[in-house]
C-alpha cells in the first residue's frame, strides 16, 4: 500500500446555489489531494492546523469519511 501525508491548504468548502447552502465539504489542496487519494486506496494523512470550531470539526469529519487519517490536524481556537 501507498502512503501519502498531505500538508498545506485545507479549507472547508460551502456549495452554494442562488443563495442557498447545498453542502460543506472538505477541500482546499491538501484536502482534496488526501481525499482523492484515499479514495484511490493509498493511506492518506493530512497535517495542519485547523480551527476549533463548527467549521473545523466539520472538516475533520469529512476528511475521515473520505478515508483521510486525521490524527495529525491540530484544532486551536485562534
Amino acid at each position: 500500500m501507498k502512503h501519502v501525508l498531505c500538508c498545506g491548504y485545507i479549507a472547508l468548502d460551502l456549495v452554494s446555489y442562488k443563495g442557498r447552502l447545498i453542502r460543506r465539504a472538505a477541500g482546499g489542496t491538501a484536502g482534496n489531494v488526501a481525499a482523492n487519494l484515499a479514495f484511490l486506496g493509498w493511506r492518506a494523512r493530512a497535517a495542519g492546523v485547523i480551527g476549533s470550531d463548527a467549521a473545523g470539526r466539520t472538516l475533520q469529519s469529512d476528511l475521515r469519511r473520505s478515508g483521510v487519517d486525521t490524527d495529525d490536524l491540530m484544532a486551536r481556537a485562534d
